[in-house]
């Protein structure tokens, strides 16, 4: 019995002392005609040369958000949509940054997302030659430089597809990397191997489709940019 008590009491001010130290924020997310963004994804870093944790909530009908027990400190504010139209802020644009302080509710500024086309990357497999263990990863190339992997959206017997927001017009590198498999862009041309100390062994590929021009037209009504399977290493 002394000992139920005794940890009841722990958990009790533990609790307490865990509702003393964290706050919440709450907002909205609208798109640049400042309409609500429902569905969307909201993710709050904490910016800590020690702690780098991440929490993620969903936005409403109207938009709106609400982070609960979020430890006291500076976060930045990330929104992303996959599958549809809007463009990550802290990708294309900057975060959005609010402090959270203990026991306190902080309502963030309105976040504004730009809506962009959706691009799709197809990875043609006709011969069916990608095996379980072969690793293979497809991105673009953000402007700060950093290489983000796509979503795959969709796979069947002859390939996979992948999808991604970018802006409706500029241009967008996209970037193949296997080392177990030959791969050919959109041209038919087979991309190269990346040369050792570059990333990667001799035998890698790893290459761009090029600069690709992105307009709101092609990407919405146009084909998928095509990279095609040609062989095994």
């Amino acid at each position: 019995m002394c000992l139920c008590r005794g940890l009841l009491c722990v958990l009790l001010t533990t609790s307490a002392m865990f509702a003393q130290t964290t706050g919440k924020v709450q907002g909205v997310v609208n798109d640049d005609s400042a309409k609500p963004v429902p569905g969307a994804y909201v993710v709050a870093t904490l910016e800590s040369p020690t702690d780098h944790s991440s929490f993620s909530v969903v936005t409403g009908p109207q938009g709106n958000y609400l982070f609960n027990g979020l430890p006291a400190g500076k976060y930045s504010i990330c929104v992303h949509a996959p599958g549809g139209p809007s463009l990550n802020n802290c990708q294309w644009a900057s975060a959005s940054e609010v402090t959270v302080s203990a026991n306190q509710t902080v309502s963030n500024s309105p976040i504004a997302v730009v809506e962009g086309a959706v691009v799709q990357i197809r990875l043609s497999d006709p011969q069916k030659l990608i095996g379980p263990a072969d690793d293979i990863m497809i991105g673009m190339y953000l402007p700060s430089g950093l290489f983000q992997p796509l979503r795959q959206a969709a796979g069947d017997a002859t390939g996979r597809t992948y999808d991604v927001a970018v802006p409706k017009k500029g241009q967008v590198k996209i970037g193949v990397v296997s080392t177990h498999l030959v791969i050919a862009d959109d041209r038919g041309n087979s991309l190269g191997a990346r040369p050792a100390g570059q990333g990667g062994n001799s035998t890698s590929v790893a290459a761009t489709a090029g600069a690709v021009t992105i307009t709101a037209q092609t990407t919405v009504s146009g084909p998928p940019i095509t990279f095609t399977v040609t062989g095994r290493k």
